[in-house]
């Protein structure tokens, strides 16, 4: 995790959020917001939004695997990531 967190240091805030449903009335207002659409250019400050953006996929889906599938349509970085990361899908899916 140190490894990857100093690679993409988006991706701590981003299990943080979506694995303790770190979730306030602020950034429920900013589920639907653009994220950069390439890998390097995601930041830390993306992290936790990314995170609770796959909350509400969560909440909104039949399945993880859909709510996966829309997350990571809606954030294409998050493609790139799983594309380089195969343990990423399986730990979200979780």
């Amino acid at each position: 995790m140190k490894t990857l967190k100093t690679i993409h240091p988006f991706f701590e805030k981003m299990v943080e959020a979506a694995v303790y449903h770190l979730l306030d009335d602020e950034e429920k207002r900013k589920i639907h917001a653009e994220s950069p659409k390439k890998l390097e250019l995601l930041v830390v400050g993306d992290g936790r939004m990314l995170g609770v953006s796959f909350l509400r996929f969560l909440e909104s889906s039949a399945t993880t695997t859909s709510a996966f599938d829309s997350w990571v349509k809606k954030h294409p970085a998050l493609e790139e990531f799983g594309d380089k990361y195969k343990f990423f899908r399986p730990l979200m899916e979780r």
